[in-house]
């Protein structure tokens, strides 16, 4: 084993329970997702320490990490300042931003991904741009400032993005809420100089930080979301990237080739165990076309159910 952590922040129990169906169905809101995500949760995490055995997979408990990331959000509140943040373990934020990683098929290697770095707005949802509009007039109107919230940072990079937006729309960002910090080289350090963080690790430290949804296909903003007109915009149909084969790019989740086979394995078998516990739950099945994240190559068949596509996926491995 080296010194290297593999770290996986759990957040998938508030968003099965909001964001998991695509009509926004109530039926999901009641979900007793901490008993429906043990097994599942087990499973993963069981497996990927053998899988990465050379490495110290560390996972942050989901109701630990919102907590704590909920008390530095309170003790950041204050009559001149409005929350917004971008992503969905804030607790009663001000405002949210509907913001994601987007890929395109690379034109000259079939079978690879182009990540696009500014992020993109989530499909059905405003620009980035013009959100942070929005949310800059009323913050203008109330003089208010911008403190900004997030799991983490693993580099500045879309942090300096939005910021930059608000300061283009005259408003100041007077404070980061992360939950986790990656220090890296070329981090910004007037990013760092206002962030409360819970926990921090220097990069040279972690072989990788994956947020646990991303291993579960099919589950609420999984993966990469599938971009179109160049990546400027995301697919319209809300389509999720894996991180596996043999849709996706095992590389995201920093794993060498040798093993991806094994871990695009374990990423299907980990999915169907919690999609198996959801629908037991629910008492029926869930379809392809119910999911508000269609998996890539899944968004052809949205009446099939979701389990059986799963194991249609399996076999192509």
């Amino acid at each position: 084993m080296n010194d290297k952590f593999y770290l996986i922040t759990e957040d998938l129990g508030n968003l099965v329970r909001h964001f998991l169906l695509r009509d926004g169905s109530q039926e999901t809101r009641d979900l007793p997702t901490d008993k429906i995500l043990v097994a599942p949760r087990r499973l993963l995490q069981t497996e990927i320490k053998h899988l990465l055995q050379e490495h110290r997979v560390l996972v942050f408990k989901e109701a630990y990490f919102r907590a704590r990331l909920n008390d530095q959000v309170d003790k950041n509140r204050s009559a001149d300042r409005l929350v917004v943040a971008m992503d969905y373990y804030a607790s009663k934020p001000d405002y949210i931003l509907h913001i994601t990683r987007v890929s395109i098929p690379d034109q000259n290697a079939p079978g690879k991904w182009v990540k696009i770095n500014d992020p993109r707005h989530r499909p059905g949802e405003l620009s980035v741009a013009d959100q942070v509009r929005s949310i800059s007039n009323i913050a203008k109107q109330n003089q208010k400032d911008i403190v900004l919230v997030d799991d983490g940072i693993w580099s500045s990079g879309t942090f300096e993005h939005i910021i930059k937006l608000f300061a283009e729309n005259n408003v100041r960002v007077v404070k980061i809420v992360a939950g986790i910090v990656a220090k890296k080289d070329l981090t910004d350090s007037s990013i760092l100089d206002r962030t409360d963080f819970l926990h921090s690790f220097e990069s040279k430290n972690m072989a990788d930080w994956i947020c646990e949804r991303d291993f579960f296909i099919g589950s609420p903003f999984f993966g990469r979301t599938l971009g179109t007109n160049g990546g400027s915009e995301p697919d319209p149909r809300g389509i999720g990237i894996p991180y596996c084969q043999p849709l996706g790019d095992c590389d995201w989740a920093s794993i060498d080739p040798a093993r991806a086979q094994a871990f695009s394995q374990l990423c299907i078998k980990a999915s169907k165990s919690l999609f198996l516990e959801i629908e037991k739950h629910l008492g029926r099945q869930i379809m392809v076309g119910e999911l508000r994240t269609m998996p890539l190559g899944a968004h052809r068949q949205p009446q099939m159910p979701f389990v059986d596509w799963l194991d249609q996926l399996a076999g192509q491995i």
